[in-house]
């Protein structure tokens, strides 16, 4: 076949394949070529394969459970948004944009102070001590202006891992 072709061409390479099981489910493999050399020359190659079922099935899931968090992350009323740890957005959601006046485009990469809003030294020390005790921080109330304006907001948020990395998901709520 073309996999064994390869291989005794030279190639190193792997590839996945599915077998159907008894019960008629479908079972994944993943299958190594090796080439086998003397001297210069090609003279067999070696495969091994591995059941990588139930690591695909995790993969699924997990696609699956980040699709329902972006699907209710976007339609969520109230506004939201994903931190690094540096507190640069990573993903906000409309009510957030609505509620700012910026687009996603415009936010993400950047923190709120290179937006322009400007939080209360104490309350942002507070909530940093928080998160990094507790890896959450829930209604903590910080003054915050931005663009002249004034509000009193009330922040929840909880350490998360986003794109594989530890973040930071924020709600903050206008209790002014």
């Amino acid at each position: 076949d073309g996999n064994n072709a390869r291989a005794l061409a030279g190639e190193s390479f792997a590839t996945e394949f599915e077998l159907p099981t008894a019960a008629g489910r479908r079972q994944v493999f993943e299958s190594s070529y090796q080439p086998i050399r003397q001297g210069a020359d090609v003279v067999g190659f070696m495969t091994t394969a591995r059941d990588i079922t139930e690591r695909k099935r995790a993969e699924e899931a997990l696609r699956e459970s980040e699709k329902q968090f972006k699907t209710i992350f976007d339609l969520a009323p109230y506004a939201c948004a994903v931190s690094d740890l540096e507190n640069r957005y990573l993903m906000v959601n409309q009510a957030l944009c609505k509620s700012t006046g910026l687009d996603a485009d415009e936010m993400i990469g950047r923190t709120p102070e290179e937006l322009g809003a400007v939080m209360d030294a104490e309350s942002k020390q507070r909530i940093f001590a928080e998160l990094a005790r507790s890896g959450a921080f829930h209604l903590h109330e910080a003054d915050v202006v931005q663009g002249g304006r004034s509000a009193t907001l009330g922040l929840s948020g909880q350490r998360i891992e986003f794109a594989g990395k530890p973040a930071v998901l924020t709600v903050p709520a206008d209790i002014s």
